[in-house]
């Protein structure tokens, strides 16, 4: 059972798929998970406010929309007050075209 394997590791963070740990959180709240996680990171999909609320009321943890993508998994958080921000004193974006050469900024 997944349960049994993460009830046994106690994770102080809980990363994944957001859809994923909603489903968690089911688990979370039907006391068959029982894991008290500090910190709660959503990655690649977005919740509904009531979903963010119910997870965090399932882990007792802060919850954090995570942005990522293959060349950095790490490109932002969100706030506290629920904003993204990207940190773009870790990693530079810069797009390119199909022959990685530089291109002009959009405008």
């Amino acid at each position: 059972m997944p349960s049994d394997k993460l009830n046994r590791h106690r994770p102080a963070l809980l990363d994944g798929y957001a859809t994923v740990i909603a489903l968690l959180a089911d688990e979370q709240l039907a006391g068959r998970l029982r894991i008290n996680p500090v910190v709660v990171s959503l990655v690649a999909e977005g919740l509904s406010d009531s979903e963010h609320r119910r997870i965090r009321s399932a882990f007792g943890a802060y919850v954090v929309n995570t942005c990522g993508c293959n060349e950095s998994l790490a490109l932002g958080y969100g706030c506290l007050q629920g904003w993204p921000h990207i940190h773009s004193d870790w990693v530079i974006l810069e797009p390119v075209d199909a022959a990685y050469r530089p291109t002009a900024p959009c405008r």
